[in-house]
């Protein structure tokens, strides 16, 4: 049993059928509901008639101790980065699989932000077109704590790739491309991949 608790919020008060699969447990109430409810994460999936931030602004006046999820039927990069700019910790198809819903939890947990692959391509690409006069300095301060195969990582997932798209690029196992990134984590003090991208782009 999952020890996260977990509380869902929809237009309707109505579940989501992957949701409840992967949490059982959790709660599930209607968007403008003003019941209170403790929970680790709450989950809020948007209602796509109306703008995302007023829902937001909602979640955080009355949920403002909880991390929160942002869950949608059309992800939108603009809209990504309102949310993670206003405090989500991810953003999410409502589509996503169980795999996912469980790796975005964890990462949530652990303290880090989760974005979904092409999302972290569009950042990536975005924050390349505008990276500081300073990028030299700062490549030499991050590189110098690293290893030279940590560094080959580093590079990649700052390219927006994934862990099986990396671990092809480096001939090497997914298990040890998270091994590496473990490390990596520990070491610049960061705790996911978008803090990283943003470590390496000179934006953290």
């Amino acid at each position: 049993m999952d020890p996260t608790s977990h509380l869902l919020i929809t237009e309707t008060g109505q579940p989501l059928e992957r949701f409840a699969e992967v949490f059982p447990e959790a709660k599930v109430i209607a968007f403008g509901d003003q019941a209170k409810a403790q929970a680790d994460i709450v989950w809020l999936k948007s209602d796509p008639l109306e703008q995302i931030k007023p829902q937001v602004d909602w979640l955080k006046k009355h949920y403002p101790d909880q991390k929160f999820v942002v869950m949608t039927n059309i992800p939108l990069a603009n809209e990504a980065l309102a949310c993670l700019a206003a405090g989500a910790k991810a953003y999410v198809n409502v589509h996503a699989g169980p795999e996912t819903l469980k790796q975005i939890a964890s990462v949530v947990m652990e303290g880090g932000i989760w974005l979904g692959e092409d999302l972290m391509q569009y950042l990536v690409f975005a924050m390349g077109r505008g990276q500081s006069e300073g990028a030299e300095a700062n490549e030499r301060a991050w590189k110098e704590k690293l290893s030279p195969r940590e560094i080959e990582v580093v590079d990649a997932i700052a390219l927006g790739e994934s862990n099986k798209l990396v671990a092809r690029r480096l001939d090497i196992s997914e298990r040890t491309v998270k091994a590496h990134l473990s490390a990596i984590f520990e070491k610049l003090g960061v705790a996911d991949r978008l803090k990283l991208v943003l470590l390496v782009k000179g934006q953290l």
